[in-house]
């Protein structure tokens, strides 16, 4: 079945493995067992508790997977009865120093030569799912591998405050600082809920008013950051906005949980926000 035909993802989850692989390849064309020993060197090592190295061997069906989602992205291909990668690939992913830049360059490989990567991106966009419901639309293995893959190309991020998952595009459509301001109060009032009637806070985390704006809006983590800042320092907007930091059993709390991520500005790390009308 052609790769672009196929309704589920080949086990090969760990992509930094897989690019590690490509650019550990000989020059010359080279055998699938050579791609299996560049891949066991890609692989980090994981100790058993006698000390011995778990990576002894990558299994027939592991080397089938990472070498099927290779030739798939087209960074190996048939040269006269052995394989190669295109000198074209090796300087694509050479030249993107930067690791979020590489990440986008495979996603957009992912989007552009998988089937179920789009049917996967088409099931989310515009409406955020839960793990349950990716699970029964594309089985658990399946969501799994493409909720890793997406998630590590920059394309899929977590709401840490619902648990759903939304999608977000590499090429963003800039927005104006008042239109981040507009869609920014929304959230904010949308997290002023209080067990109490009719009593709304005045401040709410931080972290939880990035979730709740990006995932209406399909904004990246930094972009929200990024035009926050971008108010904090805009006199039409600074006298409007009040951030502060947290007492340390808060931070204690919150610094194990990869989304809960404060707001560094001027220097200044900061969890909490406050808007004036």
């Amino acid at each position: 079945m052609p790769a672009t035909e196929r309704k589920t993802a080949r086990r090969a989850e760990n992509l930094d493995d897989l690019v590690n692989t490509i650019l550990a390849l000989p020059s010359r064309p080279f055998s699938v067992n050579e791609f299996r020993a560049s891949l066991l060197n890609a692989k980090k090592p994981r100790k058993r508790k006698d000390g011995t190295d778990k990576r002894a061997r990558v299994g027939d069906s592991t080397l089938s997977d990472y070498f099927a989602v290779a030739r798939d992205l087209g960074f190996v291909r048939k040269a006269d009865g052995s394989y190669e990668v295109p000198k074209a690939v090796i300087a694509s992913i050479r030249e993107r120093q930067d690791k979020h830049e590489l990440r986008e360059y495979v996603g957009r490989l992912l989007i552009n030569n998988l089937d179920v990567v789009r049917r996967f991106l088409d099931f989310i966009k515009g409406k955020p799912r839960t793990p349950q419901e990716l699970s029964k639309e594309f089985n658990p293995q399946t969501a799994g591998i493409l909720v890793s893959w997406l998630t590590w190309s920059g394309i899929l991020q977590r709401n840490r405050v619902d648990g759903r998952y939304y999608s977000v595009a590499l090429d963003e459509v800039p927005m104006s600082l008042e239109g981040f301001w507009t869609k920014m109060l929304e959230a904010y009032e949308s997290l002023r809920s209080t067990p109490l009637v009719g009593v709304k806070a005045t401040y709410v985390k931080i972290p939880d008013l990035r979730e709740v704006f990006c995932t209406s809006n399909a904004k990246k983590r930094q972009t929200f950051d990024a035009l926050l800042k971008r108010a904090l320092s805009d006199p039409r907007f600074r006298r409007k906005i009040e951030v502060t930091g947290a007492p340390i059993s808060y931070i204690a709390e919150e610094e194990d949980r990869s989304e809960a991520e404060p707001l560094v500005y001027d220097d200044r790390v900061f969890y909490f926000i406050a808007i004036k009308r």
